[in-house]
C-alpha cells in the first residue's frame, strides 16, 4: 500500500468517525459552551449576593453594638433567606440566635444555631454554632442531647473547647471522675499560647487525680 492511499483509507475513516460522531460533538459543545456561559453568570450573580451580604452585615454589626433587636430581626432575616450560601448568612444566623437568647425564646434560638450546623459553609462558624447550641442545651439542663452536639471528631483547633463542654456536661451530672478526664484532655489539646484560666480553674476545683504510688527505689 503506498503512503497516498494510506493516507486516503486514514481520511475515509476520519470521514466515516465523523458521520457516526460529529453530531453527538457539536451537540457536546454547545451545551459545553452554554454551560460555561451559564457558570460565569452563575459566578457573577454569586459574587453580586455576597457583596450585598457583606453590605447588610456590616449594618447589621452596627444594630448589634445598639441593642437594636427589630431591626437585628429584620435585617438579620433578610440575610439569612435572601443572601444564603455564604459566610455572612451564617454569621448573620449566629447573630439572630444570640438575640432569640437573650429574648428567652430559645427555641428560635436553637433552630438558628441547627441551621448552621447543617448548612454552614464556613467550617469554623459551624463549630461555633455546634459549641453555642450544646452549651444552651446544658444550661436546659438536657445533658445526653448536649453530648450529642459535641460527640464529634473535632479539628485540633476545636478540640480542647468540645472537651472541655463534654466536661462542664459531666459535671453537672455529678459525673465528677468524667469531667476531670474530660478537663484534663481538654489542657492537653489546648493551645499554649491561648491562656485557658477558666480551663485550670474547673480542674482545680475538682482536685487533681490521685497520683499513683511511687515504686520502690524511686526515692
Amino acid at each position: 500500500m503506498t503512503e497516498y492511499e494510506h493516507e486516503k483509507e486514514q481520511i475515509e475513516e476520519i470521514k466515516k468517525w465523523w458521520r457516526d460522531n460529529g453530531k453527538s460533538i457539536l451537540v457536546g459543545a454547545v451545551f459545553g459552551i452554554a454551560g460555561l456561559i451559564g457558570w460565569q453568570s452563575w459566578t457573577q450573580y454569586q459574587n453580586s449576593i455576597t457583596e450585598a451580604a457583606s453590605e447588610e452585615f456590616a449594618l447589621l454589626m452596627k444594630e448589634l453594638k445598639r441593642g437594636d433587636n427589630a431591626a437585628i430581626h429584620s435585617r438579620g432575616g433578610h440575610i439569612v433567606s435572601q443572601l444564603g450560601g455564604n459566610g455572612y448568612a451564617d454569621a448573620a444566623a449566629l447573630a439572630l440566635a444570640k438575640t432569640a437568647y437573650q429574648e428567652g425564646d430559645l427555641a428560635a434560638a436553637k433552630t438558628q444555631l441547627q441551621r448552621v450546623i447543617d448548612t454552614a459553609g464556613v467550617p469554623e462558624i459551624g463549630h461555633i454554632a455546634r459549641l453555642r447550641l450544646a452549651r444552651l442545651l446544658l444550661d436546659q439542663q438536657q445533658y445526653d442531647e448536649a453530648l450529642k452536639v459535641v460527640e464529634i471528631v473535632a479539628p485540633d483547633t476545636y478540640a480542647s473547647f468540645y472537651e472541655e463542654l463534654k466536661g462542664d456536661v459531666f459535671l453537672a451530672r455529678g459525673e465528677n471522675d468524667l469531667a476531670r478526664t474530660a478537663y484534663t484532655q481538654a489542657r492537653t489539646l489546648a493551645n499554649p499560647e491561648i491562656p485557658r484560666s477558666q480551663l485550670q480553674i474547673k480542674l482545680d476545683d475538682l482536685g487533681a487525680a490521685a497520683a499513683p504510688a511511687s515504686a520502690p527505689g524511686d526515692n
